[in-house]
């Protein structure tokens, strides 16, 4: 995702990444991306759009269905996404490890499959979807309603937060 630095929370009118590799070599913004290798396009496209609509565009969506449909949902729900994300259909993290360490993201969001490569690239993960084998609690975790979508969105903000404080000299105790 390219989130522009003047806006807390980005900017759709900032630079953005398409589906051809020119394309992401001259980034300016900082990248979040999303990598959700779950079975469950719905989730993904849900997620997809929610971050959208905060001004954060994911660089890559992927999910492990193959029913062709997942661009369609996302582009139907955000139609100013499409060509500006890649999507990945039919995908799971072992396929996609490689492009995810090309785009060198900010944060990944995704399953606890994803922990190893955010440890490898040093970003956050946002766990969301199946499985989160690695955190107690994790069934409980709420990402529908509005609770859930607040929860997720604080989630999300803090991880950011907590990277900014982890990798800053001077260690910020406020921001």
């Amino acid at each position: 995702m390219h989130i522009n630095p003047r806006h807390p929370f980005g900017d759709p009118a900032g630079h953005f990444i398409g589906d051809g590799a020119e394309q992401f070599a001259d980034r300016g913004d900082a990248d979040l991306f999303i990598p959700l290798a779950a079975e469950e396009d719905d989730l993904v496209a849900g997620l997809t759009v929610f971050l959208a609509e905060t001004g954060v565009v994911p660089v890559l969506v992927a999910s492990g269905e193959r029913n062709g449909r997942l661009a369609e949902a996302i582009f139907t729900a955000a139609p100013e996404l499409r060509n500006r994300i890649e999507v990945r259909e039919g995908s799971d993290f072992g396929e996609i490890e490689q492009r995810i360490e090309e785009l060198k993201p900010d944060m990944l969001i995704g399953s606890s499959k994803g922990y190893k490569l955010a440890r490898s690239l040093g970003v956050p993960l946002v766990r969301c979807g199946f499985p989160v084998h690695d955190r107690l609690g994790a069934q409980r975790i709420r990402l529908l309603g509005y609770g859930g979508t607040q929860q997720l969105f604080d989630r999300i903000v803090n991880a950011l937060l907590e990277a900014k404080q982890e990798h800053s000299d001077i260690g910020y105790s406020y921001l």
